[in-house]
């Protein structure tokens, strides 16, 4: 019942959200058209870019765009004063400024990477139309931002208004989605273990969401800071219960000790989901820098630099009307999409975007617009695009439709191009609907083919940094853990790909690794000093040395000797180094297969 009630809530807002982009493009054209304003399109594809599910998020989001958008036009005045005679050194820098504006989208915290992103495809957008007519540069960068100003505003205005309460809602059903997972009884969890594993994953997805995301969730929700306070308390005991949880799935009889900690865990959880996010403050969530993967950072910079200079090469040699276009749609698509994690299906629906913008901007230009009926009858310009609004509206409400959607809209309107005076103009739509085209065949082609982010060599980075956080928390004890676990699902989060995303082998395996930190926490909380936390750093050592995780014979010996001296020591300690050397012949075993050196 409860998940119908959802998904009714669910097409709710989705109808409501495609009634908003109907006001709102519709608005900015009206405003546009009442104001003089060159090419609404611009404002229009500011709205459609900016579009986002939560009303918090939204105004996050619209911000960063705004504030992206006015460094984007500044860097574009600038060169535009210093290098309009020297169109060789404009094209130098300004491929520098996009190269650098990707690299820093992908090295800061997420809320912050569309500053960056925004700053180098407005660039793109503006400074190459800049530097073809430089007299009339001023004019043209102050009507597009004047457009990026009231796309921004038309959306939050409207989401403000149809939208008050959706985010706080939202965030109650996330934390519920996650606690009833996690509060599940261990012997459930072994008796459907296939169907957890899937469940566990979507978990952790959930939970690395929202991790990463909290200072976007903060906006969306409207939390107070006590509240914020209260989801990250939230957010740290999930977690750890999602780690214990599979530590007892992964082994049916588990240590007293690893049984207790779960328990009050899944307790801290259920009095959290009773209060909600309101009551005592408890502890934050620890302090965490995002983690930096300067490689990829610079992978994307450079991916980014070279299919620039070939669009500006194919440009240049061919002379073609419709290389502004190329390029522009060129650097648009990579920049805005350096960040996703599947580039294939990325290009796919960008593809299929683009042509139905194609398409359906030739027919409203040739048979619509430039029709006897619609230049006498002026509203009647607005009644016809509200299908093809709705149509481009259904997708952009489908997160796994939302990039067609935005290229669909964002191609029809610059092809569009709407002024007051309507007239198709034939020789301009076909090298715009080519320029635009091959621009988005460019960028997807870069994606796949130029410095593609191979997953195996994910994997293997994200392997050794695993095992060597291992052996440090053996040395750090019980105070790291939590810490160690919030960095391993920020690694995850940053190196997903479209592997990672579905239920493969990889994710798996590397849970199960992760799933060695609970017992270090455990070891090291033991009273009496346990030899069992040096035996597995040198495990963990022989296998970060080796590039494998083989559990030879010498060393499963080596290994059960200490586990036989714990029963000497404590009974608990023996049972939870039992349980410890289950787990390593389960990684052993599992571990085959998987490509690391």
């Amino acid at each position: 019942m409860g998940t119908i009630l959802a998904n009714l809530a669910l097409h709710k807002v989705s109808a409501i959200r495609v009634l908003q982009f109907c006001l709102v493009i519709l608005s900015i054209q009206w405003v546009d058209f009442s104001l003089s304003i060159d090419n609404a399109s611009t404002a229009i594809m500011s709205a459609v870019v900016v579009t986002q599910s939560f009303l918090g998020s939204l105004y996050l989001k619209a911000t960063n765009r705004v504030i992206g958008t006015l460094l984007g036009l500044l860097f574009s005045l600038l060169l535009i004063s210093l290098f309009v005679e020297n169109p060789l050194t404009y094209l130098v820098v300004g491929t520098l400024w996009c190269m650098a504006t990707t690299a820093f989208g992908s090295l800061v915290k997420e809320e912050s990477s569309y500053i960056f992103l925004l700053a180098g495809y407005t660039f793109a957008f503006v400074g190459f139309s800049s530097l073809v007519t430089p007299d009339q540069a001023f004019h043209s960068i102050l009507f597009r931002a004047t457009d990026v100003i009231i796309g921004v505003i038309a959306m939050v205005v409207t989401s403000a208004l149809l939208f008050p309460n959706y985010g706080a809602l939202n965030i109650d059903y996330k934390i519920a989605a996650i606690y009833r997972v996690l509060r599940q009884r261990p012997e459930m969890a072994q008796k459907r273990s296939g169907d957890y594993a899937a469940r566990l994953k979507m978990t952790f997805d959930h939970l690395s969401l929202l991790i990463n995301n909290r200072i976007t969730l903060r906006h969306e929700a409207g939390l107070n800071l006590a509240q914020a306070n209260k989801l990250d308390h939230f957010l740290s005991v999930a977690i750890l219960s999602l780690f214990y949880l599979n530590a007892q799935r992964l082994e049916p009889v588990l240590a007293p000790g690893m049984r207790d900690k779960l328990s009050q865990l899944q307790g801290e959880l259920q009095a959290i989901k009773i209060e909600g996010l309101r009551g005592k403050v408890p502890r934050r969530l620890p302090k965490l820098l995002p983690h930096r993967y300067y490689l990829k950072a610079l992978r994307r910079a450079l991916r980014t630099g070279i299919v620039m200079v070939a669009m500006l090469a194919v440009w240049y040699l061919s002379g073609w009307q419709g290389g502004q276009a190329m390029l522009t749609f060129s650097m648009i698509y990579i920049i805005l999409f350096c960040n996703l994690p599947t580039p294939v299906a990325i290009t796919i629906e960008s593809l299929f975007g683009t042509l139905q913008g194609i398409v359906l901007a030739y027919v409203y230009e040739h048979w619509l617009f430039s029709s006897a009926l619609v230049n006498n009858t002026p509203w009647l310009y607005f009644i016809i695009q509200i299908p093809l609004i709705i149509y481009g509206g259904i997708f952009l409400t489908q997160g796994k439709w939302m990039v067609r959607g935005i290229t669909l809209l964002t191609t029809f309107y610059y092809l569009l191009n709407p002024q007051n005076q309507i007239a198709f103009n034939y020789e301009w739509f076909i090298n715009g609907a080519a320029g635009a085209l091959c621009g988005v065949l460019a960028a997807g082609l870069g994606l796949i083919v130029i410095l593609p982010e191979n997953s195996a060599l994910k994997l293997k980075s994200l392997l050794s940094q695993t095992l060597h956080d291992l052996q440090q928390a053996t040395k750090q004890g019980a105070a790291s853990v939590q810490h160690s676990l919030l960095v391993f699902q920020d690694r995850i989060y940053k190196a997903r790909t479209s592997r990672f995303f579905s239920q493969g082998n990889e994710f798996e395996f590397l849970t199960h690794v992760a799933t060695l930190y609970v017992y270090i926490e455990q070891l090291s909380c033991e009273p009496r000093e346990s030899s069992i936390l040096n035996a597995l750093h040198q495990q963990l050592t022989n296998w970060e040395r080796k590039k494998s995780f083989l559990f030879s014979a010498q060393e499963q010996i080596a290994f059960r000797y200490c586990v036989a001296k714990q029963a000497l020591v404590d009974q608990r300690q023996y049972e939870l180094s039992a349980s410890l050397y289950t787990l390593l012949m389960r990684i052993s075993a599992e571990s085959k297969g998987l490509r690391w050196a």
